[in-house]
């Protein structure tokens, strides 16, 4: 059989039953891996220093796969971390092709990231978890949360994340959500945030709409259907804030 026939024939086996092939035959000539993968997942994507649920832990885990899918056992991975320590190996992926340590970043670090990167013989992933410090988020309605001349009208939120020393927290993805029961309640009453996800400015700062829908709110909350309310809170990585109350007060 010719070097080109081998390798052939190499990577059908490799496809069937595991994805190693020797590209060519003579001695000394290492293994390639066709079509392995490797991946990394992290359990606490960010790390919140501060917040409900403070922590400086996370479990790291590697996942190794054939051409096919499938599982790989017994492959060695090293884990590497950048700004964080990583329990003690060796790591060796179990029957289900993988394995985990845990990431400690210690509790006096910066807001910043950490990273860790996993390397199984020719492959390697990478992961960067955000390192955050969150310690309040407030919510407040401008100038209130009364609507009040007609259903079309928009209550201003404005929200807060601050850190623990008190500093604003920067470009964080903030998305709204209205909470159950209103009054009355879906689908006779619901409404929109505009937008509906935003990022927070250099002081922490952001701004959002929230409207009711206007067909709901003609036939539930105007004179003689009675007032309606709703709940309405602002979500973000670490710690989300308290619930705002939105009511009707319409002619």
């Amino acid at each position: 059989m010719n070097r080109r026939s081998a390798w052939t024939a190499g990577l059908a086996a490799a496809m069937m039953l595991g994805g190693f092939v020797c590209l060519s035959c003579g001695e000394n000539e290492p293994a390639v891996i066709v079509g392995a993968k490797l991946s990394v997942t992290a359990d606490t994507n960010p790390i919140c220093l501060n917040g409900p649920t403070p922590g400086t832990t996370s479990t790291i885990t590697a996942t190794s796969l054939d051409i096919l899918d499938g599982e790989r056992a017994g492959v060695t991975v090293d884990f590497t971390a950048v700004n964080g320590t990583l329990s003690a190996g060796p790591w060796v992926t179990d029957s289900a092709g993988v394995v985990s340590a845990t990431l400690t970043v210690p509790s006096t670090l910066p807001p910043s990231t950490a990273t860790v990167t996993a390397t199984a013989e020719s492959l390697s992933a990478a992961l960067t978890i955000p390192v955050l410090d969150t310690s309040s988020h407030s919510l407040t309605a401008a100038p209130d949360a009364v609507i009040s001349v007609d259903c079309a009208d928009g209550v201003v939120l404005n929200g807060t994340l601050l850190d623990s020393a008190g500093a604003g927290v920067a470009n964080q993805v903030v998305t709204f959500q209205i909470m159950d029961p209103p009054t009355p309640v879906p689908p006779a009453l619901t409404g929109t945030f505009s937008p509906s996800a935003v990022l927070t400015d250099s002081s922490g700062v952001y701004t959002t709409t929230f409207f009711l829908n206007g067909t709901l709110c003609t036939a539930n909350c105007t004179a003689g259907a009675g007032p309606c309310s709703l709940n309405v809170r602002a979500n973000a990585n670490c710690i989300n804030s308290g619930e705002v109350t939105i009511t009707t007060a319409l002619p």
